[in-house]
């Protein structure tokens, strides 16, 4: 169940050797404050970090409850 791919996920994620970090000091023109430079710099990208399989379920687990949500009209990220 949700609790097995849950843990699935977090024993690949542990064991993942190769982390590759995204680094924007290209995209950021010295703007060291900026979110978006300290989101690039933080961020990490596990390749292959779930199977189309877990992927698969963790959206059809997701999938139901979204498609009940309503639109907000106002968002806080505009």
């Amino acid at each position: 169940g949700r609790k097995m791919i849950i843990r699935a996920i977090l024993n690949q994620c542990l064991s993942q050797s190769s982390v590759i970090p995204l680094i924007g000091a290209k995209l950021m023109s010295s703007v060291e404050n900026n979110w978006r430079y300290q989101l690039l710099e933080t961020m990490r990208v596990f390749p292959n970090f779930i199977t189309p399989e877990e992927e698969a379920s963790l959206f059809d687990e997701v999938e139901p409850y979204m498609k009940r949500l309503r639109y907000e009209f106002s968002h806080w990220d505009d």
